[in-house]
């Protein structure tokens, strides 16, 4: 993987194909390699981008990080710039649509399209035991104890058919997320647990696609709903029998919903 260093910091991501930039943004406690199974795909037709976000995979973290919507913003306006991209579409998974959204709100010049896949824009849209009072006490816990066992059935909680996924992505996967920074994994369930991005989606312009698995347990369903009537254009595809993650369950279904939806008219 390709490696640039940002205030300090090195950051690992992956830089394949040419034309239109998409830029893949993971999800809570993942990194870039969540999005292999797409990757492919997608650079036959656009330039991709997947960074390991802060203080995941192989990245580490900025001096003076924080980890919050506006700290993740300036992250990416940041790597924008040192890998000289005009402008890109945000192409974000749960909390990496989240992320998506504010940069499309605080950078709308730069954000030509923006596609997010079971994306929460506000914590009362997360899944109850994500929020009950003592989540972030046990995770501090949890994470003394952070490893394989404990990442593959993290992943494998989120999907519909577990049996389904490559094993060698599989592997890979939690190999790269077993690295998780412990300050990265407690301040991002704490951002995702005071989540409302409520001011941000006024100032969105960009032309939105929602994806959203139909049995998604950790974002509601209807959340996506208002996210297509809250943001201007957007249209809304429900994949069925598919949980929180289309993007390792129905990779290639959501490639071509991404490839139809940038398609010229």
């Amino acid at each position: 993987m390709p490696r640039i260093v940002l205030d300090g910091a090195t950051i690992s991501y992956v830089d394949e194909g040419r034309g239109d930039a998409l830029v893949l943004l993971h999800g809570w406690i993942g990194s870039g390699a969540l999005w292999d199974l797409m990757i492919p795909e997608l650079a036959r037709d656009f330039r991709v981008v997947a960074p390991d976000l802060p203080g995941h995979g192989g990245s580490g973290v900025p001096a003076a990080f924080s980890f919050d919507l506006e700290g993740f913003s300036r992250f990416l306006e940041e790597l924008r710039e040192a890998l000289d991209i005009p402008h890109f579409i945000p192409v974000g998974h749960s909390m990496g649509g989240s992320i998506a959204l504010h940069y499309a709100a605080r950078y709308p010049h730069r954000v030509s399209a923006l596609v997010l896949i079971d994306t929460p824009a506000r914590t009362r849209s997360i899944s109850w035991p994500a929020r009950l009072p003592v989540l972030e006490w046990a995770l501090g816990l949890v994470h003394r104890f952070w490893g394989p066992r404990i990442v593959a059935a993290a992943i494998r909680s989120t999907v519909r058919h577990p049996e389904r996924l490559p094993s060698e992505w599989l592997r890979n996967a939690v190999a790269r997320a077993c690295s998780l920074d412990r300050r990265a994994f407690l301040e991002t369930t704490r951002m995702l647990r005071h989540l409302d991005l409520g001011d941000e989606l006024e100032r969105v312009r960009a032309p939105a696609l929602l994806i959203h698995g139909e049995e998604d347990r950790s974002v509601r369903l209807s959340e996506a709903e208002r996210l297509r009537d809250s943001l201007p254009g957007a249209r809304l595809r429900v994949i069925p029998d598919c949980g929180h993650c289309p993007n390792y369950e129905y990779p290639g279904e959501v490639c071509g919903m991404i490839r139809e939806f940038l398609s010229p008219p």
